[in-house]
């Protein structure tokens, strides 16, 4: 993640069930030239409304776009 964070990849993460500690890590990684992925939590996943999914997996783009462009990342 920190490596990618210098290209202009986003990565937006469902975690689905319980067990999702290691997506929330990663959406909190420090040391990264700007915050390249998210976490959207569904520990249900038959109970996820799609407007609720996708606006949890779109969320952080935006505001990572105007991150990678302010950094060069993006033109």
């Amino acid at each position: 993640m920190r490596s990618a964070s210098k290209h202009p990849l986003f990565f937006a993460f469902v975690g689905y069930g319980g067990k999702i500690d290691f997506l929330r890590k990663l959406d909190n990684l420090t040391g990264r030239d700007v915050d390249n992925a998210s976490h959207f939590p569904a520990p249900d996943p038959q109970n996820v409304p799609d407007a609720a999914l996708y606006d949890g997996i779109t969320e952080q783009f935006g505001p990572w776009l105007t991150q990678a462009r302010a950094a060069g990342i993006v033109r």
